[in-house]
């Protein structure tokens, strides 16, 4: 059963389609009685990670910023929500750096503080397959999927689910999308029964 989502929000258009669509769904969520615990990075300050390995020392990373308080939120969810616009068959470069500052979970003596939660993963993006393509839709997500599945594997979250809406383009396309808007709303009212 689900009682906390923690969701990240990688995008920098603010009223976005991204924003837009992880709104509905955390409505959704709370809606089903889920405490729900939000950030965006673009208004955190989150450095990058420095290789320095202070963490397999520590159970720590050895950066003092708000990293610190998020990894604090990621510990005490049942779930994790990760939301990031599609950029070049990634993730955003906000969204990276978040990333990249979870490899303080993966030292043997961290690897246990996260694992067992579930994630579930929420991609706008531009293409679509029936404008551009079953093919070019396929190669710009996967190695998103990739991405995620690697890392997020190797510190024991288990992703439940990968969202991808594709057809976005334009600030306001999500709102007008009765079906995503259903669909992300339904999803969050449902977390609360996840297992």
């Amino acid at each position: 059963m689900v009682n906390k989502i923690l969701a990240i929000n990688g995008s920098m258009r603010i009223r976005g389609n991204t924003d837009t669509l992880l709104a509905s769904l955390l409505s959704g969520a709370r809606n089903s009685g889920i405490l729900v615990s939000q950030y965006a990075l673009r208004d955190k300050k989150i450095s990058d990670c420095r290789g320095c390995y202070y963490c397999y020392a520590n159970s720590r990373c050895a950066i003092q910023d708000d990293m610190q308080e998020i990894h604090g939120d990621m510990q005490s969810s049942d779930l994790l929500l990760l939301a990031s616009p599609l950029y070049w068959w990634g993730v955003t470069g906000l969204m990276k750096t978040f990333i990249d500052r979870l490899y303080m979970y993966y030292p043997r003596a961290n690897t246990g503080i996260i694992a067992g939660k579930k994630a579930i993963i929420m991609t706008p993006m531009h293409v679509n397959e029936k404008e551009h393509g079953e093919g070019a839709f396929r190669s710009e997500i996967e190695p998103v999927m990739m991405t995620y599945s690697y890392i997020l594997k190797r510190l024991g979250v288990d992703i439940v689910d990968m969202m991808f809406f594709p057809g976005l383009t334009n600030k306001g396309d999500a709102k007008k999308n009765k079906k995503y808007m259903n669909s992300t709303y339904k999803i969050g009212e449902g977390l609360r029964t996840l297992k």
